[in-house]
C-alpha cells in the first residue's frame, strides 16, 4: 500500500477550505474532510488514478476532483519510495492553478 504524505502548503489550503465550508455550508460542515479522506484512501490503493496535470513545472503531477466541494487534490506519485505527496488542495472555480513544488528537493 502506498503511503500518502500531505505537504504543509496542501494542509494549509485544506484548512482554508474547511474553514470556509464551516461558515458557508453549515448543513455539511465535514464534507471537505470526508471527501479528502476518500481521495487519500483511493490514492493509497491506486496512486496513478488521477488525471495528469501538464501545466505544472513539476513533472508527473496528477489531480483528483473532490466532486461535491469542487476542489482538486494535486499530487505526485513517487514510485521509487512508494509514496504519494499531496501538493495542493485547490478550488476548481478559482482562477489559475496553485503553486506546486516538488517536495523531494
Amino acid at each position: 500500500m502506498t503511503m500518502v504524505v500531505v505537504v504543509d502548503d496542501a494542509e494549509a489550503q485544506l484548512r482554508e477550505v474547511v474553514n470556509w465550508w464551516l461558515v458557508n455550508r453549515p448543513a455539511a460542515p465535514l464534507l471537505p474532510l470526508d471527501e479528502f479522506e476518500r481521495c487519500t484512501t483511493l490514492l493509497t490503493h491506486s496512486p496513478d488514478i488521477g488525471a495528469r496535470f501538464p501545466r505544472s513545472e513539476v513533472p508527473g503531477v496528477r489531480r483528483l476532483l473532490m466532486g461535491r466541494t469542487k476542489c482538486f487534490v494535486y499530487y505526485l506519485h513517487d514510485v521509487v519510495h512508494d509514496a504519494v505527496y499531496v501538493l495542493a488542495v485547490w478550488g476548481a472555480p478559482k482562477v489559475g492553478a496553485p503553486l506546486l513544488r516538488d517536495p523531494r528537493g
